[in-house]
């Protein structure tokens, strides 16, 4: 009787570890791809979106950091977006891998003014139209990316050590100059060589205009020329 009891006990415990060990593992914080080449930034944002239980429809971008060594590797992967809760108040989110598989997260709540931006999936899905591995295959060592929601009056100009590109639709096109004019939103993914002389390293700018973007009418002057 003691016997069939302990069995019956033991039976028990083992049945609770198990169903505790599944909770945690549907809780777990989800692995990032680490394989740039076969890296879908719209897939990493699922699992994103999953793993905090947000709107992932409402996110806007604010940046995107990544650096990947020569053999296609990723190192590190933080990506910032926020939600607007209500008037002048936004919660910031802030996701991030480095050096382990799993990704963090965290959030701060910010009471003041935020221009809405892109929203992030609209951007990743552009952006994966094209390839995330391919903006960095002009790069034969390390590689450093950021992607980021920009406001206010910039110019690109391609020169010697820097190329300028624009993508639409899933294509690049190179650009020999172009302006944003003040209080124009735009996104722009800066990549670049990682190295011990930044100033030399070869660098490209692509600006990123899905449809969120060019159906705003952007006061926008460019000349641009063939892909190069």
């Amino acid at each position: 009787m003691k016997s069939h009891l302990r069995k019956t006990v033991a039976a028990a415990c083992l049945c609770s570890c198990l169903l505790f060990a599944a909770g945690c593992a549907i809780s777990l914080p989800p692995r990032i791809e680490r394989n740039v080449a076969k890296i879908k930034l719209a897939d990493e944002w699922k699992k994103i979106v999953q793993f905090t239980g947000i709107d992932g429809e409402q996110a806007m971008l604010d940046d995107l950091i990544v650096r990947y060594d020569a053999g296609g590797t990723l190192e590190n992967f933080r990506l910032k977006f926020y939600i607007k809760d209500g008037d002048n108040s936004y919660t910031v989110y802030s996701v991030s891998y480095n050096g382990s598989d799993e990704i963090k997260c965290s959030e701060t709540t910010v009471q003041e003014p935020i221009a809405d931006a892109v929203r992030v999936i609209s951007v990743f899905s552009e952006i994966d139209r094209y390839g995330f591995a391919n903006f960095g295959s002009r790069i034969n060592g390390p590689v450093g990316m950021m992607l980021s929601t920009v406001w206010g009056k910039t110019n690109y100009r391609s020169n010697d050590t820097c190329k300028v590109y624009r993508l639409r639709e899933g294509e690049l096109e190179f650009v020999e100059s172009q302006t944003f004019e003040l209080g124009k939103e735009y996104i722009a993914l800066n990549v670049w060589e990682e190295g011990e002389n930044p100033s030399e390293a070869a660098s490209f700018v692509f600006i990123i205009r899905d449809a969120a973007i060019a159906n705003k009418n952007e006061a926008v002057e460019s000349e641009a020329g063939d892909d190069k």
